[in-house]
């Protein structure tokens, strides 16, 4: 189990669908307002929205260590998952 920085290993974070279900890689984290998305950078309905523990998504993808200091207000995106992630403000 990966240690995350948040209240517990099961702190709620919102992800797509694809994310949800593992069928695409984490390419856009986005921190806004206390709210944590992991998303795979495609557009997406609300009703493909899940709530999962965060700490699930560590253990899915460990370059999300990465991101443990992402000051609220700020994303990371990246190309694909071998590529470095690239901070920016929130659009």
């Amino acid at each position: 189990m990966t240690e995350v920085p948040f209240k517990d290993y099961h702190s709620k974070a919102y992800v797509c669908i694809h994310v949800a279900l593992r069928q695409r890689p984490i390419l856009l984290v986005d921190h806004t307002n206390g709210v944590w998305q992991f998303l795979c950078g495609s557009s997406h309905e609300d009703s493909e929205c899940r709530v999962v523990g965060v700490g699930h998504l560590f253990d899915f993808d460990s370059s999300l260590v990465e991101l443990l200091d992402l000051p609220d207000g700020t994303e990371a995106s990246r190309v694909d998952a071998n590529s470095p992630w690239i901070r920016s403000r929130n659009r």
